[in-house]
């Protein structure tokens, strides 16, 4: 179903001095899916029509100029709509401007998210003539079914963006590391307070630039006990200048993964569970029962589960060991263009008390040529893309294991 959100409170003067910009009021939108495209309508009076800039800024956020200075010497008093089917574009609609034109740039270059704040900006370029903006309103149109669920009594992943930059591509990133992790966790259905499964905080926000923070993930709050203390809420927050970078290198979206496997407990609540043995020493391992077992069956003997040794904390005693599991999703460092999901790691998550799929998971080799020499504490350095040393868990999470 096609949805329409109105300003209130107008009108709204745009003053007659010169370069004098009207934020007009924002549009906040709740979360009503996802639309093919959206169409802009504005009411505004103003006694010089090509005295004005009119430009949409999205929840990414991303400015898009609707018109820029078109109209002549005419009056503005009838409304205007703004839809790339249009036949007309809006650099040639006849004065004095009235009806539906496409915009000066296009507002459908991406699938849109409803939710967020959107906001309109009328700039006045001259003197002497002004105006008021009545009203504005954002339709969104062709309405994009959502996926089917990957299982009936899954695990559901709910990402939220209020309020930060996420672009597009990151927040459809985000959404397919969703998926991804979906299809290995089939349960358990443990509702409380409203939460099915968990929920994520994905904000991407400027930090420090590129370099240094990149980010931190972790759950926010748990289940109490009789519900296997496992996290209805979670946050992942990352630089955006990082996350850009990261981007354009190819690998944002097994990052995005990564991190969201710490959300869900990997790494975050094993100290919780108790299933690292030997933290602090130079052979940290993992004693999980499931994935200790699938361990032993990767290599067809009887050997411990190294936990990562080295990076500090935040890395160490958190991930699998880099130098024995290489590019395996949930190890430590990423120094290769595919990070696969493997039955080790879904192994792991059961531990934790998750239903799992463990025939769901990706193809996974372990790199024989190091393994030996790998278990014994020698592995040879790579120079990795990106590091994980910020996976633990937020200052301030909210534990309900209490909970009866």
């Amino acid at each position: 179903m096609n949805r329409t959100f109105r300003s209130t409170d107008g009108p709204h003067e745009i003053s007659s001095a010169a370069n004098a910009p009207l934020i007009a009021p924002q549009i906040r939108v709740p979360d009503v899916g996802r639309f093919g495209r959206v169409r802009i309508t504005v009411d505004i009076d103003h006694t010089w029509a090509a005295d004005l800039t009119v430009t949409l800024i999205t929840p990414e956020p991303q400015h898009v100029v609707l018109m820029r200075r078109v109209g002549g010497s005419t009056d503005l008093d009838e409304r205007i709509t703004f839809d790339d089917r249009a036949d007309v574009p809006v650099q040639r609609a006849p004065a004095p401007i009235a009806g539906t034109y496409r915009p000066n740039q296009v507002l459908d270059a991406t699938e849109h998210d409803s939710e967020g704040i959107w906001t309109l900006t009328v700039h006045d370029a001259a003197a002497q003539d002004g105006g008021a903006l009545n009203w504005w309103e954002i339709e969104f149109l062709d309405p994009i079914a959502p996926p089917a669920p990957v299982t009936a009594s899954g695990w559901p992943i709910k990402v939220t963006f209020a309020g930060n930059v996420a672009s597009q591509a990151q927040r459809a990133a985000f959404r397919t590391a969703a998926e991804r992790w979906e299809r290995v966790l089939t349960g358990p259905d443990l509702p409380f307070n409203g939460v099915s499964g968990v929920v994520i905080d994905a904000q991407v926000t400027p930090i420090d630039g590129v370099g240094r923070i990149v980010g931190q993930a972790g759950p926010t709050r748990l289940r109490p006990r009789s519900l296997r203390s496992l996290p209805t809420h979670g946050v992942m927050q990352f630089d955006s200048a990082d996350l850009a970078r990261l981007e354009r290198a190819g690998v944002m979206g097994d990052v995005i993964a990564h991190e969201m496997g710490h959300v869900l407990g990997f790494g975050t609540l094993w100290p919780l569970n108790r299933l690292v043995s030997g933290q602090g020493s130079p052979n940290p391992t993992y004693v999980g029962a499931q994935a200790l077992a699938e361990w032993r069956r990767m290599l067809g003997f009887a050997e411990l589960l190294p936990a990562e040794n080295v990076g500090g904390q935040g890395t160490a005693n958190a991930h699998w060991r880099e130098s024995v599991f290489g590019n395996e999703l949930m190890s430590s460092f990423l120094s290769h263009r595919e990070q696969p999901l493997s039955r080790l790691t879904v192994a792991a998550m059961a531990d934790l008390g998750y239903d799992v799929d463990i025939a769901a998971a990706d193809e996974y080799r372990l790199p024989w040529d190091t393994r030996l020499l790998a278990i014994m504490g020698v592995g040879g350095d790579r120079e990795p893309l990106w590091k994980c040393s910020h996976c633990v868990t937020p200052a301030g999470v909210e534990d309900d294991r209490s909970v009866a």
